[in-house]
């Protein structure tokens, strides 16, 4: 059976928004567009893409994530983690 590499699916779940899904509402990120990057707003978004990696993507332990706001209105996102059974550390790298 075809299946997706955890970079791929990390990535899916980040750039998905909920609702999306017609068979899968509760797959992807509540939507910060539009709102203010407080530290309240990063914490929430970090707090979200933590459980939903970890609720849709099995595959991973041991995850970090960390939000870096630039001026320009992106925020750029490093999500560390291990593959379960696996030492190496592995790094995806976006711009939401």
């Amino acid at each position: 059976m075809y299946q997706i590499d955890e970079i791929e699916s990390i990535k899916r779940i980040c750039k998905t928004s909920k609702l999306t899904k017609t068979l899968r509402p509760t797959f992807g990120l509540d939507r910060y567009i539009d709102k203010k990057m407080t530290l309240s707003e990063l914490l929430a978004l970090k707090r979200d893409m933590k459980s939903q990696i970890l609720t849709f993507e099995p595959r991973v332990e041991n995850l970090k994530i960390d939000l870096t706001p630039r001026f320009d209105n992106v925020l750029d996102v490093v999500i560390s983690y291990t593959a379960k059974g696996d030492i190496k550390t592995n790094e995806v790298r976006l711009s939401l």
